[in-house]
């Protein structure tokens, strides 16, 4: 049901809410349509406009770089995490600093957030907040690849 905003919560395989405009709702993308009062909703998975924008408006591009996201994914995530368990305080740092950048680059600007984060209290010599972000991470990383399987369909699964 549509609010005054122009926005429907949905709920994805987490259960967690997003806003979705109607035609959004209807291709089944969740969290992908930016606010259109101007500014991104906190609950934003990622912005699909702007990622097709940045690839010069060719979806197929932007689905190719979506598929390439899904599949490092994980091994970034295993990276990152075993960084953290060796307490490598400028390993964290960087490689939650290039993350950030990707998720930047791909409208996933919540999921750019968290690592951001992450990298300042690496950089600040403090990872005892790590794991916790580090879970966060994962949960956020799982969303933003569902949110690329909906809005690229079978491209970004490649």
């Amino acid at each position: 049901m549509e609010d005054d905003s122009g926005f429907c919560p949905i709920e994805d395989r987490h259960g967690i809410k997003h806003e979705a405009d109607e035609s959004a709702e209807a291709a089944g993308r969740v969290g992908l349509v930016q606010n259109k009062k101007g500014g991104r909703p906190d609950n934003q998975v990622f912005d699909r406009d702007e990622l097709v924008g940045r690839c010069g408006g060719d979806a197929g591009v932007a689905a190719r770089i979506a598929a390439k996201f899904r599949n490092r994914s994980g091994r970034d995530l295993e990276d990152l995490q075993s960084a953290i368990g060796e307490q490598d305080l400028d390993s964290v740092a960087e490689t939650a600093h290039r993350l950030k950048g990707v998720a930047a680059s791909m409208a996933a600007h919540r999921l750019a957030e968290r690592y951001r984060e992450l990298e300042v209290k690496a950089r600040e010599g403090d990872l005892s907040a790590a794991p916790e972000l580090l879970i966060k991470l994962k949960a956020e990383t799982a969303m933003f690849n569902d949110a690329l399987a909906s809005a690229f369909g079978a491209l970004a699964i490649r």
